[in-house]
């Protein structure tokens, strides 16, 4: 798999396998798909626009998008793409991350914007609710089997309880406290990059 034949640009930053066996590419300048390497060609480059970071699958196999132009969730099934960007109040560099609840709501870790939740055709920036202590770096948000988000920044480890969080979001708590992981708690390098 090759530029120009293959990619859009030659440096790679995510490659996802759907649910489906579509090969998805994220590139430095767009988006590149296939069902195999002979089939791997540039993608939606209208739809889907700057440099590409992470790809994640939704449940219903809609494929999130994201990177330095906001987040892209593409429908394969009804052959749309909806942009999750400025427009809506999406702040950052870029969108560095996805992960789905139980309930489908899309959380959404930016760098240099926090963390957003989007559901129901809302964005939601967490970090901009009164008494948000969380980071404005996520980079990764990834879950345990006790109830726990751990997320990834510049300037260390919080991990966030998960029903706190959706309590925080619906407003029936006033504060959103994560715990810290830095150099202190022995972590050797606090910057997650």
């Amino acid at each position: 798999i090759y530029y120009p034949k293959h990619l859009p640009d030659n440096t790679v930053h995510c490659v996802l396998k759907d649910a489906f066996g579509n090969i998805w590419v994220g590139t430095e300048n767009g988006l590149a798909r296939g069902k195999d390497v002979s089939s791997i060609r540039p993608a939606l480059q209208k739809e889907v626009t700057g440099h590409i970071i992470t790809l994640y699958e939704l449940k219903d196999h809609r494929i999130c998008v994201g990177g330095s132009k906001g987040a892209f969730i593409v429908d394969q099934k009804h052959g749309t793409v909806n942009h999750i960007g400025e427009s809506m109040g999406l702040k950052g560099r870029e969108v560095r991350c996805f992960k789905e609840d139980n309930e489908g709501k899309i959380w959404m870790g930016t760098y240099g914007g926090g963390l957003y939740c989007y559901h129901k055709n809302k964005l939601t920036n967490i970090n901009e609710i009164k008494n948000s202590c969380l980071d404005k770096d996520v980079f990764c948000i990834a879950e345990d089997t006790f109830g726990y988000y751990y997320i990834t920044s510049n300037h260390g480890l919080w991990r966030l309880n998960i029903k706190a969080l959706n309590e925080f979001y619906y407003g029936r708590l006033n504060h959103l406290i994560p715990f810290h992981y830095n150099e202190e708690s022995g972590i050797l390098n606090a910057e997650f990059n």
